[in-house]
C-alpha cells in the first residue's frame, strides 16, 4: 500500500509531493533526498517532523499509513542539541473555532517553539498556514502567548511541563490571495 506525501525541505523551503510505500523508513527518504539534491552534510543529523502525527520521527521509523501527511525534513546540521537528549512533553490542546470546540493531545519535544504548536493546531484543523487565512491564538493559564518573542521561545525556555493544557482560538484573518466576488 502507498500514499501521497508532501515533503518540505528546511531550510531551503523546497516542496516535494511523492508517492511512498507505507513501509518506507525515514532513513530511506533521507537517502533519496540526499541523492537527488546532493546535500553536503550527513543524513544522520537531519530531522523529520510529521504534521499529522505531531511528532518527530526516528530514522528507523516507517512513515506508516498516514497518506496526505506533511513531512518537514530539516537538513540543517544541528550541533548544539542532539535528539537523544530531548524529552517529549505531552500537551492537551483545546481549540475554539467560533462555536465549534475541538481538542487533541500531542507529543512535542522540549525544543519545539510555541509557533510550532500553533502550526500543529492549524494543521490539525486542516487550515493551510501558508495561505494566511487563519491563525491560532494561544493562551496558557488564561495569559496570551501571541507576540513574536513569546511564540519564538522553546517549551523549555517557557518552562512548560508535561500534561499542560493550552487553549487555542482560531482567528480568521482573510488571506493573501482571497478574492470575493458578488454577482
Amino acid at each position: 500500500m502507498s500514499g501521497i506525501y508532501n515533503i518540505i525541505l528546511e531550510p531551503s523551503k523546497q516542496n516535494l509531493e511523492v508517492q511512498l510505500e507505507f513501509s518506507t523508513t525515514v532513513s530511506e527518504i533521507f537517502d533519496y533526498i540526499n541523492t537527488q539534491y546532493k546535500i553536503s552534510n550527513t543524513c544522520q543529523s537531519w530531522t523529520c517532523y510529521s504534521s499529522n502525527r505531531q511528532k518527530y520521527l526516528t530514522h528507523q521509523e516507517t512513515i506508516g499509513q498516514f497518506p496526505n501527511d506533511t513531512l518537514i525534513i530539516n537538513t540543517y546540521v544541528v550541533t548544539q542539541i542532539s535528539n537523544t537528549n530531548l524529552s517529549e512533553i505531552i500537551l492537551f490542546i483545546n481549540i475554539t473555532d467560533g462555536f465549534v470546540k475541538k481538542s487533541f493531545q500531542a507529543k512535542f519535544n522540549e525544543s519545539n517553539t510555541l509557533e510550532d504548536i500553533a502550526s500543529s493546531i492549524l494543521a490539525y484543523c486542516q487550515l493551510p498556514k501558508d495561505l494566511n487565512i487563519a491563525t491560532a491564538d494561544l493562551f496558557i493559564f488564561n495569559q496570551p502567548y501571541n507576540d513574536q518573542i513569546k511564540r519564538g521561545k522553546t517549551l523549555t525556555e517557557l518552562q512548560i511541563k508535561d500534561n499542560l493544557t493550552i487553549e487555542a482560538k482560531i482567528r480568521w484573518i482573510g488571506g493573501n490571495d482571497m478574492i470575493i466576488k458578488y454577482y
